[in-house]
């Protein structure tokens, strides 16, 4: 009987996979840009609240908002806070301040004159107009544990981009 019958055509076969084709790259207009982080600029406050063993939650705190931005400060908080670097930290603050300053870009002091233009009949605020100022003139954020001068320059009619974290200061550790 199976002599008879005519021989079954094989099973067929799955089609082939079509070849794979490079992708063109797209034009330079369509091509995504790198996220750009955001920068932040530090006061002398910041500087010392995030190398501080009196109240770590709070050093703690800024790394973590500082994460994944692009750390500034100008050249006037740098020098503030190494003209008090003989006096406050101790040993290991000094060390962490040494650390954290390896990610801090320094840049000018570069003041915008609506806030140099600010009252301050007893003189005692030069270095804070020069920083919020300096983040005022370049569009960026300034960090810091110092809400009297944001209320300040508020009651002077100057609104700043300024986000206030708690206050810190050395241990002396």
């Amino acid at each position: 009987n199976q002599r008879n019958q005519a021989p079954s055509s094989p099973a067929p076969s799955p089609a082939p996979s079509p070849t794979p084709q490079p992708m063109p790259k797209p034009a330079p207009q369509e091509q995504q840009k790198p996220n750009k982080r955001q920068t932040v600029n530090l006061d002398t406050g910041t500087l010392i609240a995030a190398t501080s063993l009196q109240r770590p939650w709070v050093a703690i705190g800024i790394h973590a908002y500082l994460a994944d931005k692009h750390v500034v400060a100008t050249q006037a908080a740098l020098s503030e806070l190494t003209r008090g670097l003989n006096n406050y930290p101790g040993p290991v603050e000094t060390i962490l301040v040494g650390l954290f300053l390896l990610r801090v870009d320094p840049i000018a002091d570069n003041p915008s004159g609506r806030v140099m233009n600010l009252s301050d009949p007893s003189g005692n605020k030069r270095v804070d107009k020069i920083v919020f100022g300096t983040g005022d003139r370049l569009g960026i954020t300034t960090l810091t544990g110092d809400e009297r001068f944001k209320k300040y320059a508020k009651s002077q009619g100057v609104t700043l981009d300024i986000v206030v974290h708690p206050f810190g200061r050395h241990a002396g550790k």
